[in-house]
């Protein structure tokens, strides 16, 4: 009967635990580009976007292909247009839910305005 209490309290504690993990819709990428005002559709990944990952986000020991933090690559366009579609990138760079960079200052209004421009135009190369 013991066993049962055990597994079933296991059981109950990966149930929460998995739940807990779904994306919540405040932090999807649509929050910020919906209400992010763009006065240019210009800025493209090569022009713009690759400079500011590689300079914050896409060097040794963090979001580099070679390194890999958290399973995050964002030193390529395909990579780094697929992290910011489908994952809480605009959420971490805003500092709303896991802070980025780690353990260093937000970037600057101007740079996440231009990362979310980025997206809200739809991720050009």
């Amino acid at each position: 009967m013991q066993k049962i209490f055990v597994m079933l309290g296991a059981l109950g504690l990966l149930t929460a635990v998995a739940v807990s993990c779904n994306k919540d819709s405040k932090y999807d990428t649509a929050y910020y580009t919906d209400k992010a005002t763009c006065t240019t559709d210009s800025i493209t990944y090569n022009g713009t976007v690759k400079s500011i990952l590689n300079g914050s986000c896409a060097y040794s020991g963090c979001h580099s292909s070679q390194s890999k933090a958290s399973g995050v690559i964002l030193d390529t366009y395909s990579t780094a247009k697929s992290e910011f579609s489908t994952s809480n990138a605009l959420c971490t760079i805003n500092h709303d839910c896991t802070p980025m960079p780690q353990g260093g200052s937000k970037l600057a209004d101007a740079v996440i305005q231009k990362l979310t421009c980025w997206a809200k135009n739809g991720y050009k190369e």
